[in-house]
């Protein structure tokens, strides 16, 4: 089934997300296929989310219903946050998975991971045929026009959104469009 038609909608299990190359694009970007979404200190702004090769085990994510986001109508009116769930000795330290605003980048926005409140401001997530999307609760909806994974500044591939605002840019050569596909565990 290709990712337009499959249309995973559950919301209350566990999952991994999985990149899935977009199709027509250069043969080095399938270096990127099926890698996991993890975690990796990112220095004063936080984690970073990075893919890394399928032998690693990664955390779980998983959706949480957010009461701060009245204006928000993901999933059938429900406003949810990505919580990553980080074991630890006391149990587990839940994050929420944000898009960094504070980019230099012009058509692309690094993706994080924050144990604190963060603003709903930028949107919620769902998971429609194509996998994890970001959406807002007003204008179109429409908020990213997908995810790009790149060979940038960290020791493994980081994890982008790419702007709505800037359609025409172009993908850097270290790059590959992706979906983020859920592997229910």
């Amino acid at each position: 089934m290709s990712p337009a038609t499959a249309a995973p909608t559950n919301t209350t299990r566990e999952f991994q997300l999985v990149t899935k190359v977009k199709p027509g694009q250069r043969a080095a970007a399938k270096a990127f296929n099926k890698m996991p979404v993890f975690i990796s200190l990112g220095g004063t702004y936080g984690y970073d989310l990075q893919v890394v090769a399928p032998k690693y085990k990664v955390p779980k994510q998983f959706f949480r219903l957010d009461p701060r986001g009245p204006g928000l109508t993901a999933n059938k009116g429900q406003p949810l946050n990505v919580m990553v769930a980080i074991p630890n000795e006391t149990g587990r330290l839940e994050y929420n998975v944000t898009v960094s605003l504070d980019s230099s980048y012009s058509d692309w926005s690094p993706m994080r991971a924050n144990a604190s409140a963060t603003s709903l401001a930028q949107g919620s997530f769902l998971f429609d045929g194509n996998g994890l999307q970001l959406w807002r609760g007003s204008d179109t909806g429409a908020y990213s026009r997908g995810w790009l994974v790149c060979n940038w500044a960290k020791s493994s591939p980081q994890l982008f959104a790419r702007l709505q605002a800037n359609e025409g840019a172009e993908r850097p050569s270290s790059c590959a469009d992706v979906w983020l596909m859920p592997k229910y565990v």
